[in-house]
Parts: structure tokens; C-alpha cells; sequence
């Protein structure tokens, strides 16, 4: 709920049942950046330079906040109507500066992750 930024899908509330956490955020027409890929092919040099400047600053946010992610997908990069990316499902992230917990998408992840080595934000 820190995070406030325009390529940041806003976090509006939780509840929780018997067996898990339910997390509300803003309705995201768009889909996933893997969904558009896989229907669409791959991103023209236009897209990826847009979506990639979008992500970077929202990345640079989350640090500066002191979050590291740890599972930076292009299933956690949902499409706005409008054509923006935004960074969702921060249910592995976590505030500590150094980590070794092994988690995350594995075709995405950060090789010290994989090794179970300390790691940091640079991770993202």
C-alpha cells in the first residue's frame, strides 16, 4: 500500500479466508504482458522501449521504498486500456535489504536466487 506510482497497479485492500490471502487491486483490462506475446508475438523496438522505461522507473520506486520484488515476469506486468505497462503481485517481495529465500518464477530468475545466495534489490 506504499506504493503510489503510475506504472504500479494500486493496491486497494485484503481479505482473508480459512486457507488464504485475497488481495484487491484496480481491474486491468489489458491482460498479462505474456498473454499479449503469445497472442501478438514479440514486442516491436517502439513497445519494448516504452514498456521497458515504464517498469525501470517503477522498479527504481519500489527500491527507493526499499522493496525488492523478487518475481519480475511477464505474467506480473499487466496492460493497461491506454497501452502502459504496470508491475503487479508483490506477494513475494519482501523489505529486507539482503535475502537468500528461494522463490520466484524460475525462467526469470536471478542466478544468485537459483544458487540460494545472499542477494539485494539488483536481483530485480
Amino acid at each position: 500500500m506504499a506504493c503510489r506510482h503510475p506504472h504500479i497497479v494500486t493496491f486497494r485492500t485484503y481479505f482473508e479466508t480459512i486457507d488464504s490471502y485475497n488481495f484487491i487491486s484496480d481491474y486491468i483490462p489489458g491482460g498479462n504482458l505474456y498473454r499479449f506475446i503469445t497472442k501478438n508475438g514479440p514486442l516491436g523496438e517502439y513497445e519494448t522501449k516504452i514498456f521497458t522505461s515504464q517498469l525501470a522507473s517503477a522498479i527504481q520506486y519500489i527500491h527507493s521504498k526499499s522493496i525488492i520484488h523478487r518475481d519480475i515476469s511477464a505474467k506480473n506486468i499487466l496492460l493497461s486500456q491506454d497501452g502502459n505497462a504496470l508491475l503487479t503481485d508483490f506477494g513475494l517481495c519482501t523489505l529486507k535489504p539482503k535475502s537468500s529465500t528461494l522463490c520466484g518464477t524460475p525462467v526469470y530468475m536471478a542466478p544468485e536466487v537459483f544458487k540460494h545466495e545472499k542477494y539485494d534489490k539488483s536481483i530485480d
